[in-house]
């Protein structure tokens, strides 16, 4: 009987990875059974705050949602036990799985199309591992761009408008982990051109399923969707839109593997800022 066993992440991000490239070789298995590390809430998350009792029912509401999209059906198994636990580049390698491009708009994406009366752009808030230096320096140009093509397209804004400091976001400070909600609002000119379907808050509070697969939708329908760095956010797009346009300047190495020198039909995620701007405007 071949099987895997594997505590896997509770991020988002992390469990699209590994539930697409699950996807890919699931034929080959008997059985995969999986467990969240729900551990991570007391590494990543203020589990001695007052309101954590109530946050916690929401956390673990979200994952048995992500539990019944991803997980549901054989061979899957899933919280039916405890194994050892596996970053996400660690799981892939440690199963032989090749990272690839995600694709799961099939399961992602439900809810409402929004119906314009003009094509739109996604531009998402939160940006990781970008630091924020970088993002300074190439504002100007960036909302020079973005305020050009605004007289073409609508510009949607999906995503959080404050980044709530968890505990893992305060390991990594506010020049690496931040939201740009404020710089957009500020810089774009048109306001007319603007759909704010932004959130109040996320990192402590938790997600929502039904909201990821509405964002989702909303993506996928777009012209093409901007992230800049990497994340949850940027996990969403590259899996669902018809086009992602990504900056990242990290070094990780499953992003590396994926996008380092490559594109896609569906996705130009790169380190080039002049290549990521040249990209832009090409649908002006």
């Amino acid at each position: 009987m071949k099987i895997i066993e594997s505590n896997i992440p509770t991020a988002l991000g992390d469990l699209i990875i590994i539930k697409s490239h699950l996807d890919a070789v699931k034929h080959e298995y008997d059985q995969i059974r999986l467990t969240f590390h729900t551990e991570l809430f007391n590494i990543y998350l203020h589990t001695d705050h007052p309101s954590w009792p109530e946050n916690k029912i929401k956390w673990f509401k979200f994952l048995d949602d992500i539990k019944q999209l991803f997980f549901s059906e054989p061979p899957f198994i899933m919280n039916d036990g405890e194994y050892p636990f596996r970053q996400t580049t660690q799981f892939l390698s440690d199963f032989g799985l090749r990272p690839t491009k995600v694709n799961l708009a099939n399961l992602l994406c439900s809810g409402q199309s929004l119906n314009l009366d003009k094509e739109y752009i996604v531009l998402t808030t939160k940006v990781r591992y970008l630091d924020r230096n970088l993002f300074d320096s190439m504002s100007p140009q960036f909302f020079e761009l973005i305020n050009q093509l605004s007289k073409k397209y609508k510009i949607v804004l999906l995503g959080e408008r404050v980044v709530e400091a968890n505990i893992d976001y305060m390991n990594w400070t506010n020049r690496q982990i931040y939201g740009i909600y404020p710089e957009i609002i500020a810089n774009i000119q048109n306001k007319d051109a603007i759909v704010d379907l932004t959130l109040p808050a996320l990192g402590e509070t938790s997600p929502n399923l039904a909201q990821i697969q509405q964002d989702c939708l909303i993506m996928k329908e777009a012209k093409f969707v901007v992230t800049i760095g990497i994340g949850g956010n940027f996990c969403m797009s590259t899996s669902v839109s018809n086009m992602a346009i990504g900056i990242r300047s990290d070094n990780l190495e499953l992003c590396d593997a994926v996008y380092l020198n490559k594109e896609y039909p569906d996705a130009i995620i790169t380190k080039d800022l002049g290549h990521f701007f040249k990209t832009m405007k090409g649908y002006l």
